[in-house]
């Protein structure tokens, strides 16, 4: 799993008995200087929870995903540095019930996708994968799941990349579903390759953008396609979705049929491989090739 746990939520989970064997040893907690601050403030100033806190610290050192700071917001009930660890902690943040939350914070929260949890929702998650892929989704053929079971990932993002080589009219659908959560001003691309059935201006018209979105549609070549088979959606620097089967998988509203399908989330700031997709000419331009960062094709 991976996650942003605000202090109070830590100071329960420390109290928890489960806590040793639990959540944290099959997963990342995000944090950033301003949250380590608040813990060692809140926590390690109570001299009972001190004695668990420390050596707790001592065994996730290896397990921390640290990211740079916010710029300081005052009147917020909340450090917007949560917002940030959990927008990539795997758009979760882990908070306790008695916790309460300003008009803004909540906002924030509704804009990123993040999903709160509480200690002892995590610790009830029957997921257990583990570090990478920290989040797994199932698919049945002819089940209705949408794509709003992954939606969360796309919410206020600004960059947005998607990856297959037979983009057809169910994977349009999911681009469109997705790139809808997107910010405003979101920057899209669809990467595609010269033998997909739809021709790449007509995928480009078939998308549709909000407000300053902007959206590319490329073809790979084939040093690129030959080397990369599956289907990926990658957001910013932080998500890498593998879709193996296809963006197809969820089928087209209103009925959303599926297929049968795994879907996995990967966290890959500062993991993984560097991997260039080169491009093929559009006209007489030949575009830069897209890098994007992967654990999946190394």
């Amino acid at each position: 799993m991976l996650f942003a746990m605000h202090y109070e939520a830590l100071k329960e989970a420390l109290l928890t008995p489960e806590t040793d064997n639990g959540i944290f040893s099959r997963s990342k907690l995000t944090i950033t200087e301003s949250i380590l601050n608040e813990y060692n403030q809140k926590i390690a100033s109570d001299p009972l929870l001190a004695n668990y806190y420390y050596p707790f610290f001592q065994k996730v050192s290896n397990q921390l995903k640290i990211l740079p700071k916010c710029e300081p917001q005052t009147n917020r009930s909340l450090l917007p540095d949560y917002i940030l660890a959990a927008n990539y902690g795997g758009k979760k943040l882990a908070i306790c019930p008695k916790t309460q939350l300003d008009r803004q914070s909540n906002l924030d929260i509704q804009r990123t996708g993040i999903r709160l949890n509480t200690v002892s929702d995590l610790f009830s998650d029957t997921g257990k994968l583990g570090y990478e892929p920290f989040e797994r989704y199932q698919l049945t053929h002819n089940s209705k799941s949408t794509p709003s079971l992954i939606e969360h990932f796309t919410c206020g993002e600004k960059y947005i990349k998607f990856y297959d080589k037979h983009i057809n009219n169910d994977a349009i659908s999911l681009i469109n579903h997705l790139i809808s959560k997107a910010a405003n001003d979101a920057e899209i691309i669809i990467i595609t390759s010269k033998n997909c059935t739809i021709p790449r201006n007509t995928i480009k018209d078939r998308i549709t953008v909000k407000n300053k979105q902007t959206v590319r549609v490329e073809h790979a070549d084939k040093s690129s396609t030959d080397r990369i088979h599956d289907r990926f959606i990658y957001i910013d620097k932080h998500y890498e979705i593998h879709i193996p089967r296809g963006l197809d998988v969820f089928g087209s509203p209103p009925n959303w049929t599926n297929k049968n399908a795994i879907i996995d989330a990967y966290d890959v700031y500062k993991q993984g491989n560097e991997v260039r997709i080169t491009l093929e000419k559009n006209g007489n331009i030949t575009p830069r090739p897209i890098l994007i960062r992967s654990i999946v094709n190394t």
